[in-house]
């Protein structure tokens, strides 16, 4: 049974790597779907391209962090990479256009990313507010304007 105090947030890919990944996961299934279409009958190349391609998204869509009351694990590729941060070695959370950093107190390495979409940013600046105030956001992760954020459209001069 699940503890209902874990958030579970879905994470991203740095960019780069993201739009490589996809990329190639894309071309996979446009490989399979080209065989097919050409030959007009299944064939061996098309099945393990499809195959491929299946695998790839999977393990592709795998990636998260998960919050509990002492740690921040985060988990990419279906767990094929695994990193676990204590709390309390947390100094601050930045917030950045694309990225958000985590700066540490005293640890080997001083600070982390990891990527959000802006909908699961905006998530998890709610919930991490409410449930650990003694980790303090940065000012520039608070101003960052998300889809729910409508104070950014005050200005707005449209007729």
């Amino acid at each position: 049974m699940k503890n209902e105090a874990t958030i579970r947030y879905r994470l991203s890919l740095e960019p780069a790597y993201q739009i490589i990944y996809w990329s190639i996961s894309w071309t996979t299934f446009f490989i399979s779907l080209i065989g097919i279409l050409e030959i007009q009958r299944v064939n061996v190349v098309s099945i393990l391209a499809a195959i491929i391609f299946i695998l790839t998204a999977y393990i592709g869509l795998g990636s998260y962090l998960t919050i509990n009351h002492t740690n921040m694990e985060f988990s990419y590729l279906r767990g094929m990479k695994k990193e676990s941060i204590p709390l309390e070695s947390i100094k601050k959370i930045k917030g950045h256009h694309l990225s958000q950093q985590i700066d540490f107190k005293t640890e080997r390495p001083k600070f982390w990313f990891y990527f959000f979409n802006k909908k699961i940013k905006t998530q998890f600046y709610h919930h991490f507010v409410t449930d650990y105030p003694a980790i303090p956001l940065s000012e520039e992760f608070i101003k960052t304007p998300t889809y729910m954020d409508t104070s950014v459209f005050q200005n707005d001069q449209r007729d």
